[in-house]
């Protein structure tokens, strides 16, 4: 118990301390930096990571397409046409919502130029991380991880590479693909995460007929 006391002792005093470094640092100091339209994104993007310690704000309506910074020249045309078919902008970005698993494209250039919103996302995403390079996307202990990845697939000494971790009572898998065009020239990467406890569970059958 007098452990236990301790402990908890200093986990307020270190709380405490933190927010005290906010509000007498940290947030005046970007008041005078951050412009207020940035301030702004940051607030939006911030329900994209959910809130600790607060009660959650009304979220702005507002559309993606007015916060994401990209240099992308989008066509008029609303329909992509493929060798195995024709969608519209609309429906492919609901289709890759759909689908249970979290999506990241990495361009050849390393940085994050797309990623899905599915209703349950593994990891939260905003959209502040379009156009950053994938290295400030992951923590330091584990960027030679990545690093290693993507010279693997540049040089085509792997096409894949495989992860998974227990987080709680969540069994993660994360695949990384290396994405080639017609000419197996790599364009970038796919990085697809899925909570799989469910299907670890399943045995046996369940068909259609």
């Amino acid at each position: 118990m007098k452990k236990l006391n301790k402990d908890i002792g200093f986990l307020f005093f270190a709380y405490h301390g933190l927010v005290q470094k906010q509000e007498l640092i940290l947030f005046p100091s970007a008041m005078e930096i951050i412009e207020y339209e940035e301030f702004r994104q940051m607030h939006i993007q911030s329900f994209d990571y959910g809130f600790a310690f607060i009660k959650i704000p009304d979220k702005p309506s507002i559309s993606l397409s007015t916060i994401i910074n990209t240099e992308v020249d989008i066509s008029n045309s609303n329909t992509i046409k493929m060798q195995t078919g024709t969608l519209s902008v609309e429906q492919l970005e609901a289709m890759i919502n759909t689908l249970p698993v979290d999506v990241t494209f990495i361009n050849a250039d390393d940085k994050v130029a797309f990623f899905s919103r599915p209703t349950e996302r593994v990891f939260p995403r905003s959209v502040a991380i379009i156009g950053r390079d994938v290295r400030q996307c992951h923590p330091p202990e584990s960027v030679h991880m990545v690093e290693q990845i993507l010279q693997d697939f540049k040089k085509q000494k792997k096409d894949k590479e495989i992860f998974w971790l227990q987080i709680k009572d969540m069994f993660i898998l994360i695949q990384y693909f290396a994405v080639r065009n017609s000419k197996e020239e790599y364009i970038g990467t796919l990085e697809v995460s899925q909570e799989v406890s469910d299907i670890r569970e399943l045995s046996g059958e369940k068909r259609i007929l």
